[in-house]
């Protein structure tokens, strides 16, 4: 427990950040507004151990790796993208990502057994609007992804037949603008979340030469081993 600078007791400690970077569990902080320790947020927590004690992001975030890789449960990571964390600019439709269509790097841990493909649809779950009438907007559909693969490169969309190789065999759908491929958000108004959901299934799924988000959760029905998801926002 710690006591805030107002002499409240605080029980959300740092548990979080002890449990995904257990080598700095003893760090001594020296930052002295415990206040900010006691937020809601873990990330805002495990952002203010971090820059107190000299650990940077790809630091903390290669122990985390590790635990979601020794655990059981089937998860969707980014090293670029903490989850339910901000997206960054880059693989947006703004600042330096405009027009560039800079897909986000992805990694995946723990298949469910008997995984054959995997299936990823990739949506704004508040579009137009957060206050309003919500209808999902889709930014990037890719199928038929080999269960040997862990991971989707920064900058893969587009570029799935130079990878070669396993890579190959992937095929990516149309989003919401009517074209094959990754697709950043440019909206009018922020806090919107984008909803990566990566789909384990049994099969391979055969859509023909068009592939959309509609097709895939159609064609998914009854083959669907486990769901991973990975919340960005934008």
């Amino acid at each position: 427990k710690w006591k805030t600078p107002a002499g409240s007791t605080c029980h959300r400690t740092c548990h979080i950040v002890i449990h995904h970077a257990p080598t700095i569990a003893n760090t001594k902080l020296l930052h002295t507004d415990v206040s900010n320790i006691c937020a809601p947020k873990n990330q805002i927590c495990i952002k203010l151990v971090a820059k107190n004690s000299h650990i940077n992001h790809q630091s903390a975030y290669a122990q985390t790796k590790r635990a979601m890789a020794s655990g059981d449960e089937f998860r969707l990571t980014s090293p670029e993208i903490d989850h339910e964390g901000r997206m960054p600019r880059k693989y947006t439709g703004e600042g330096q990502g405009a027009k560039k269509n800079i897909s986000p790097p992805l990694e995946w841990y723990n298949l469910p057994q008997g995984t054959k493909s995997l299936a990823l649809v990739v949506q704004d779950i508040d579009a137009p609007d957060p206050k309003g009438p919500l209808v999902p907007w889709t930014h990037w559909v890719v199928v038929n992804i080999p269960p040997t693969l862990k991971k989707l490169p920064e900058s893969f969309s587009g570029k799935e037949e130079e990878g070669g190789g396993e890579y190959g065999e992937i095929k990516e759908g149309n989003n919401d603008w009517k074209v094959p491929g990754w697709r950043g958000p440019m909206l009018p108004n922020h806090g919107h979340r984008i909803e990566f959901k990566l789909y384990a299934l049994d099969d391979d799924l055969h859509l023909g030469h068009k592939v959309t988000k509609d097709k895939v959760l159609e064609a998914i029905k009854g083959h669907v081993l486990g769901e991973a998801v990975l919340i960005a926002i934008f």
